[in-house]
């Protein structure tokens, strides 16, 4: 029984830590296409 609960506490912070690395990357890319969509919006300003 203890095993079992070790285990799935295991699982528990595995996909909390996963979900977080997750939200990470996603709000880094979402800076990144701003700064991309920026830069373009620049681009065509000074054309």
């Amino acid at each position: 029984m203890e095993f079992i609960l070790k285990v799935t506490a295991a699982a528990l912070k595995w996909s909390i830590s996963s979900e977080a690395i997750l939200t990470l990357m996603e709000s880094n890319l979402q800076k990144e296409i701003s700064h991309i969509t920026f830069i373009q919006e620049f681009a065509s300003f000074i054309k």
